[in-house]
């Protein structure tokens, strides 16, 4: 449960840096419909799957490829940019 926080949050992060800031705004009420349709489907998932541990690794699971992401973008998005601006 609590790698979804985690997950959530870097992608809220990333979508903060990467956007102008007049566009900030809307695209991080998009990255929180996103984890509101993610509990939607919890919900249905639950319905579905009676077993809590089962359903405990059907909803959690996903997030473990995420895990992959640490070495295709090691840096800050703001970081990165403000790097190949000044190179």
């Amino acid at each position: 449960m609590f790698s979804i926080q985690g997950c959530y949050m870097v992608a809220y992060v990333i979508t903060a840096e990467s956007s102008r800031d007049y566009h900030r705004i809307l695209l991080n009420v998009i990255v929180g419909i996103g984890f509101a349709f993610g509990e939607l489907l919890l919900g249905a998932e639950a319905y579905f799957i009676r077993d809590w541990k089962t359903l405990q690794i059907v909803a959690f699971a996903p997030p473990i490829f995420l895990v992959g992401l640490r070495f295709i973008i090691p840096e800050s998005t703001r970081f990165n940019l403000k790097k190949s601006l000044f190179v």
